[in-house]
């Protein structure tokens, strides 16, 4: 059930920017105003979940520690209690930022509003890692807050 509404999702995703779907089906990343994102379902146990990674880069150096304390920051920031987004770093050390979208209510549209919005912070990731004032984790509106929201509310019921 879930697998078809993710290559519908992924479909639709890749029709609004003229890419081609078979690609990301196939698991190939897909590039979005300058990033690359890649998109999952875990086909197995048919997870009810779109879960988007995008590769936000590394971490200069002599930055690291108040650069990842300010990931664990707005982890906590925009931790709902329940998955959803969050900040890792992968094996070869770049920071990556992973959302669970709810299969349920997401449409391909609004996934692409919210890939763009991951798109933009990881722009500005790469312009200062968050270490500027105006980027203190409250102050940010986060890629999948709103479909978590609405998935919490019912919103995405018939």
């Amino acid at each position: 059930m879930w697998s078809e509404k993710f290559e519908q999702v992924i479909r639709g995703l890749c029709e609004i920017y003229n890419v081609d779907a078979k690609h990301v089906l196939d698991g190939s990343p897909l590039t979005m105003n300058g990033m690359m994102f890649a998109l999952h379902h875990d086909k197995e146990i048919d997870s009810p979940q779109l879960t988007a990674y995008c590769n936000f880069g590394k971490v200069p150096q002599e930055l690291e520690a108040k650069a990842y304390r300010r990931l664990l920051e707005t982890n906590l920031a925009i931790h709902s209690g329940q998955g959803g987004e969050a900040f890792c770093v992968d094996q070869d050390g770049n920071v990556v930022f992973v959302v669970d979208y709810p299969l349920e209510i997401t449409e391909p549209a609004e996934l692409a509003a919210y890939l763009a919005l991951t798109a933009q912070h990881a722009q500005r990731w790469r312009e200062g890692y968050f270490l500027s004032e105006e980027d203190e984790p409250r102050k940010k509106t986060w890629a999948g807050t709103r479909l978590l929201q609405k998935a919490r509310a019912g919103e995405g019921e018939d």
